[in-house]
């Protein structure tokens, strides 16, 4: 009467049969319709009668019970079967399964539909011989297998050895780490690895660079956002507040910059930051999609203030200037702000995704205490920020290019005076702008350092490296020795402001890319015998004592002393990241070692100033009006006390 027997809870449906029956398995054996659903039960060997076709109450009740009973067996003989692994069978069982439950819910096919599928993806879940689950595990299993195997000291993860854990698995199985030795991913190189399609899927490219951090992810400029220290096998990263000093990439900034609509690059000083002197202007095309005031980089009509707009970077010579000058032209806002786009376009920018308003808010002649906060001049300062974010408030300043200390260096302006000052302005100054802009992100500053008075009165230059060495903040990018001044000797000519510019502008993209801007700098003196040894973070090997690009100075600007008196120089050779001079005798006092600050080149002339010819062989370069000029890193001026050595 039924289809032929194959598992336990097999159901059947018989139609059409009005005869009747007693139950064979049912308790009491029960008279039940011929007609109706069936299950098989396997310990019976006998079909078991669930339910009529048109179920009474009581019937639903009975065929819940039966149901119970049923599930009983059947769940017993599915242990049986998982164990055997007989995938084709418990496979249909919970096809079979999900059926009957469908079928005794009184006519809720929604219910039944939902619970039929629950049932199912359980069951497929539970039963280890599902084909189609086990392959697609096996496959997994040996894809990472794989890799794994090929690197077989990462067996079991102990805590010491050259390869830091990123992810393992609950035994201490490494599934991603960093080789400290080598800075390699695990399994990187080792043929398409899973790791390898994800990371490549997400458009993570592999990195290239150098330093002490393998990035793991990083964003579009580059900035590390997950990492390792390979040589403290710390991870490291990008948290709340940027990447952390501590313990993350030594080369990246405090904090990144979040690239806005207006991405404003202020300029603030003296005279050297509103063109003073220039003569002419060059930049009169925006090349790339910069931005400055409608009243020009200074935002002056030539009578008042004109923040009106904003229209394309170009330069201008309106007279008078706001300071009330009239020999003002060609600006550094130009060479930054467009050499800066040229940086980061070769780093994958677009200029349209990281626009570049410029600006200078400088005052000619002005000491520092002229235009610190509570100066008059400190509020036109802040005119050029309000300007701007009236505008668009999607603006944000990311950095302030500074320029000044002449006029402290002619009034001679102790070190323990200007130093506490510049670093005041810098607090100030991020403090007003974050409180106008509502940017999170830190305003950072770039400085020139001033080589004019450096002969004379060498605090204002030493307190300009020495802030940006200790500051987080601030960085140097050049001294101004290297660049060509006017014929009053003060300030420099338009290719000078131009080409000082793309130093500011080299330094901004860094910034913009997550990096601390780079310069040639002195780290330490040594002396052992008549040997003295000054070492330097070089930013690009060769060092070089250049008397070609830079002017021919005295013992290349160097100068040695010996207690007070200078120390006579027998040569000065570069090895490394070294320059090595040679005393004539070993020297019997404390020694000192010093660096254009005692000496100016031939054929350049600045007040009070002084030159050397160190540099490193950094090839980058910029085009003015036709013509080449090297962005080499150019040694500051510096003093350094020599450690004498003997072991």
């Amino acid at each position: 009467m039924m289809a032929s027997r194959s598992y336990d809870g097999q159901p059947a449906r018989v139609l059409g049969d009005s005869g009747h029956h007693n139950d064979p398995v049912t308790s009491g054996h029960p008279q039940v319709d011929n007609e109706g659903d069936y299950g098989w039960v396997a310990a019976s060997s006998a079909w078991q009668w669930l339910r009529g076709l048109s179920p009474t109450q009581a019937d639903v009740a009975a065929a819940v019970a039966a149901e119970a009973a049923l599930r009983t067996a059947a769940d017993s003989s599915e242990q049986t079967a998982r164990i055997a692994g007989d995938a084709a069978e418990a496979t249909a069982r919970a096809a079979a399964d999900a059926t009957e439950q469908g079928a005794r819910i009184a006519g809720d096919a929604a219910e039944a539909t939902a619970r039929a599928a629950a049932d199912a993806t359980e069951q497929a879940a539970r039963i280890a011989g599902d084909a189609a689950l086990q392959s697609e595990v096996d496959t997994l299993s040996a894809e990472l297998q794989a890799p794994l195997e090929a690197v077989s000291h990462l067996a079991l993860y102990s805590g010491s050895g050259d390869i830091t854990p990123i992810a393992a698995s609950d035994i201490g199985q490494i599934i991603l780490g960093v080789d400290r030795a080598t800075g390699a991913l695990v399994g990187d190189g080792v043929g398409e690895t899973p790791v390898n399609r994800v990371l490549g899927a997400g458009g993570i490219m592999r990195y290239i660079g150098d330093g002490a951090i393998t990035p793991i992810v990083t964003d579009s400029f580059g900035r590390i956002l997950l990492g390792v220290d390979r040589e403290t096998g710390e991870g490291v990263g990008l948290f709340a507040g940027g990447v952390s000093s501590s313990s993350g990439d030594p080369n990246a900034t405090p904090a990144p910059i979040a690239s806005v609509a207006k991405n404003h690059l202020l300029f603030y000083g003296q005279s050297l930051t509103v063109g003073a002197a220039a003569g002419a202007v060059l930049s009169t095309t925006q090349p790339y999609v910069n931005l400055t005031f409608s009243g020009g980089p200074r935002a002056w009509s030539g009578t008042d203030w004109d923040f009106a707009s904003f229209k394309a970077l170009v330069e201008d010579a309106v007279a008078p200037a706001p300071d009330g000058y009239s020999n003002r032209a060609e600006t550094m806002c130009s060479g930054a702000a467009n050499y800066a786009s040229t940086c980061l376009a070769l780093a994958g920018v677009a200029p349209s995704d990281h626009v570049i308003l410029a600006s200078t808010a400088g005052h000619g002649g002005y000491r520092i205490d002229q235009l610190a906060k509570g100066s008059a001049w400190y509020d036109n300062f802040k005119a050029h920020v309000t300007g701007a974010h009236l505008l668009d408030a999607s603006h944000a300043v990311q950095t302030v290019g500074y320029g000044q200390g002449e006029s402290d260096a002619d009034d001679a302006t102790p070190y323990a005076s200007y130093y506490p000052a510049l670093a005041q302005l810098r607090s100030d100054m991020d403090a007003d702008i974050r409180a106008i802009t509502g940017q999170s992100s830190p305003v950072y500053m770039l400085l020139y350092q001033s080589s004019y008075g450096a002969r004379t009165h060498s605090d204002i230059a030493l307190a300009h490296l020495h802030f940006a060495q200790s500051s987080d903040y601030a960085y140097l990018v050049a001294p101004t020795y290297a660049f060509p001044y006017a014929d009053d000797h003060t300030h420099l000519t338009a290719v000078g402001y131009k080409w000082l510019g793309a130093y500011y502008g080299r330094a901004y993209a860094a910034i913009a890319r997550g990096k601390k801007p780079v310069w040639l700098d002195p780290v330490s003196a040594t002396v052992r015998g008549a040997l003295v040894r000054v070492r330097f973070t070089v930013p690009t090997l060769p060092l070089v004592l250049d008397a070609t690009n830079l002017a021919s100075t005295t013992d290349k600007g160097f100068k040695v002393l010996d207690g007070a008196s200078p120390a006579t120089i027998s040569s000065i050779a570069v090895s490394g990241s070294d320059v090595l001079i040679t005393l004539s005798a070993a020297p019997s006092d404390v020694v000192t070692v010093r660096y254009a600050l005692d000496a100016l080149g031939a054929g350049i002339s600045i007040v009070g100033g002084a030159s050397g010819n160190l540099r490193d062989s950094t090839p980058d370069i910029i085009t003015i009006s036709g013509t080449d000029y090297p962005l080499y890193h150019v040694c500051p001026a510096f003093e350094l006390v020599a450690t004498k050595l003997g072991e």
